[in-house]
């Protein structure tokens, strides 16, 4: 039987992981332009920031994702995959408190910094298809191949939660202001 604890659980890393992709493709330009346009607003020097800026966040993400894939492999092997992948998932977990303050506190380079470590997270989950034929040393290649089937449609819960936990957000935020008001 191909599915077992670890495949749900490579499932639902991928899932999460693939949640943090869409999300963060989905609102980091608009995060980045609204905490811009707050700096712009609040400070009397418009000339030290410039909107146009805003992509710096996803920007910082797509690089520490393409310097993490690159030096993943060397990681992984010297202080094992287990290791990795649970560190990784402690920096997405530190990523995305840095994400939530950053944008309660409008801090932009925060903003950025933690969609930097958010990077290095996603980059390294990716490789979760690959764990699941892994998991299951003695089945046969077509249970193995269903597990990294169903490991890769983890990505595909991913990219439904990730635009609905953005709407999420935005209710709670209106909401909020709304009782401010």
């Amino acid at each position: 039987m191909f599915l077992n604890k670890n495949i749900i659980l490579l499932l639902l890393g991928q899932g999460f992981s693939g949640a943090v992709v869409s999300l963060l493709t989905f609102s980091s330009g608009l995060a980045g332009k609204w905490l811009l346009d707050d700096i712009l607003y609040a400070k009397a020097c418009l000339h030290c920031y410039n909107s146009k800026f805003c992509l710096a966040s996803y920007l910082c993400y797509a690089l520490r994702g393409f310097y993490s894939c690159i030096f993943s492999s060397n990681l992984m092997q010297k202080f094992g995959r287990k290791k990795v992948f649970l560190y990784a998932s402690l920096i997405g977990c530190l990523g995305a408190g840095f994400a939530m303050f950053s944008l309660v506190s409008g801090l932009f380079y925060l903003f950025c910094f933690a969609t930097f470590l958010l990077g290095f997270f996603t980059a390294l989950n990716q490789f979760y298809r690959f764990l699941a034929n892994e998991a299951l040393n003695l089945a046969t290649q077509n249970d193995k191949n269903r597990a990294t089937a169903f490991v890769v449609a983890g990505g595909i819960m991913g990219g439904i939660l990730g635009p609905n936990l953005a709407n999420i957000g935005t209710l709670i935020y209106e909401r909020s202001a709304a009782c401010d008001e």
